[in-house]
């Protein structure tokens, strides 16, 4: 499991979090490098296993099962950075909260760009599913209404 979470943050910062404004690329990648438990992206891949046939089925898909595992950790993380600001919380995981390093502005930038550029990647990774975008939004409705419960 440590490879393919290891493969998650991987894709993440090379292949989303990527940005000529490195303020933006900076607060982006700050909270996906306190190491948490990843328990979505974790889920995902064991769920992938139990799903094929064999390793190699497995293999076949891979590359897609990071994508989405590394969309499904941005998204997530996008909404820490929001909700440490609207907590007002001081630290993340024993690390100073990104608002406090970049500011509350480019937090709240990162998050949306972090949340848009995952949705992009979705669309890249899976263009025959249209599927694939609806359960995203309906991941991120889920996840901004379950905050304001």
């Amino acid at each position: 499991m440590k490879d393919d979470l290891s493969k998650t943050n991987e894709f993440a910062i090379k292949n989303i979090l990527q940005t000529e404004y490195k303020d933006l690329e900076n607060a982006a990648k700050y909270n996906l490098e306190l190491k948490g438990k990843n328990f979505r992206s974790a889920i995902l891949f064991l769920l992938a296993r139990a799903l094929c046939r064999d390793q190699r089925e497995f293999l076949k898909i891979y590359d897609k099962i990071a994508c989405l595992s590394a969309c499904i950790e941005i998204a997530h993380n996008a909404s820490l950075l929001q909700d440490d600001i609207i907590d007002k919380s001081d630290n993340r995981r024993s690390k100073v909260a990104a608002h406090k390093v970049y500011g509350v502005s480019t937090s709240v930038f990162a998050s949306d760009w972090m949340i848009s550029r995952a949705s992009r990647m979705l669309t890249e990774v899976f263009p025959e599913s249209t599927d694939m975008s609806q359960v995203f939004s309906n991941v991120l409705y889920n996840l901004v209404f379950g905050e304001l419960i």
